[in-house]
């Protein structure tokens, strides 16, 4: 592929019918993609059972999905989580909606990260095709959509009423002084002040699939923090749920002590026309899919997204219940100059030798 760029340490995934190339394009670091970052920017661990997972399920699939970020509102996508949509099979591109005259065709999923800045919408009557609109016309068209918002950012008018219009809305309260905040969830029994233990909600039959599926690989728990209340209508089920211990609270005052919060949820969106139904995804809380809670064993909230997005959003190369080895950091600081220069050695030696060879190639068999 001309549009793909070749390093020294990249390596070719190959079948008869299709290819892709495992270059690190984030942080042009090369083997990257192996290895998660902290929050500090410090390899973390080690994640290459579920890369080569997730190649070797890209080229013996015949059809793949692509993946739209939006750009200009002020969003920020972490590495890892960018990483995970290419390990659940998407290519991954971005796009400014203010710019582009319709969401591509090519489009399967539509990510909304953490946006600052509102997106653009017409007044009533008005002519003008906007940023919203072009929502619409994707949702119309039974595109999917997943969006995450972060609870402290200034309400997005736009964007939130869109969402409200699909039955989903980030619950808000406003002061006597005009001032307006979200309903922060918290839970001083299965949590601690704003970490909260989500419990998948099992009364949905979906849910309860993916709530299933996580128990067959342990008893991980599934955690967020910061995370704001979302009020439900129509077609909209909740996903995760607080305990029934939560309450919530904005500008400081309590709002309501009613507990078992809906704090992630999703939306199918009929389509009168023939196309598939689009699903819309919601979770109000920035720190979901940072490293620290989805690069952790302690935690399932990756095998979550991966099983979302296999079972809502129909990705069918999600790579769930790969191991993650994460990397001691009592045993890095103990150890010696002498041996940690080893350590080191070791650690560069491992992909090295991957990218000696220069390709790994993978040829379906024949007969199958």
């Amino acid at each position: 592929d001309e549009n793909t760029a070749l390093r020294d340490c990249s390596i070719i995934f190959k079948s008869e019918t299709s290819h892709r190339v495992l270059t690190d394009g984030y942080t042009q670091t090369g083997f990257g993609d192996f290895f998660s970052l902290d929050s500090s920017n410090n390899v973390n661990a080690y994640i290459g059972e579920e890369v080569f997972a997730s190649m070797v399920s890209w080229v013996l699939q015949s059809e793949h999905k692509k993946a739209y970020i939006t750009q200009n509102h002020g969003e920020q996508i972490e590495i890892s989580f960018a990483n995970m949509l290419s390990c659940a099979g998407y290519e991954i591109d971005m796009i400014n909606l203010k710019q582009a005259n319709k969401i591509p065709d090519d489009c399967d999923l539509l990510v909304i990260s953490n946006p600052t800045a509102d997106f653009q919408r017409g007044g009533e009557n008005s002519n003008i095709h906007t940023e919203i609109d072009r929502l619409k016309d994707y949702v119309k068209r039974g595109g999917d959509i997943y969006v995450s918002i972060d609870p402290y950012a200034k309400r997005l008018d736009a964007l939130e009423d869109f969402l409200s219009e699909y039955g989903i809305t980030v619950a808000g309260k406003e002061s006597e002084l005009g001032v307006y905040a979200r309903e922060i969830v918290k839970d001083s029994v299965n949590g601690v002040s704003f970490t909260l233990i989500a419990t998948l909600n099992e009364s949905d039959a979906l849910t309860k699939k993916i709530n299933d599926r996580i128990e067959k690989y342990g008893d991980a728990t599934v955690i967020t923090r910061d995370t704001a209340r979302l009020s439900l209508s129509g077609n909209a089920r909740a996903m995760l749920l607080s305990s029934s211990a939560s309450v919530t609270e904005a500008q400081g005052k309590t709002v309501s002590t009613d507990g078992s919060f809906a704090i992630a949820a999703y939306t199918t969106v009929d389509n009168d026309a023939d196309t598939r139904d689009a699903h819309i995804f919601v979770m109000p809380s920035a720190y979901f899919t940072i490293t620290d809670a989805i690069v952790n064993d302690s935690y399932s909230n990756r095998d979550f997204l991966y099983l979302m997005l296999n079972e809502l959003m129909g990705s069918n190369a999600a790579p769930y219940g790969c191991n993650i080895i994460s990397y001691d950091q009592s045993r890095l600081e103990g150890l010696t100059m002498k041996s940690a220069n080893l350590y080191t050695a070791l650690l560069i030696a491992i992909p090295c030798a991957i990218a000696i060879g220069g390709f790994i190639v993978i040829r379906r068999r024949k007969n199958r």
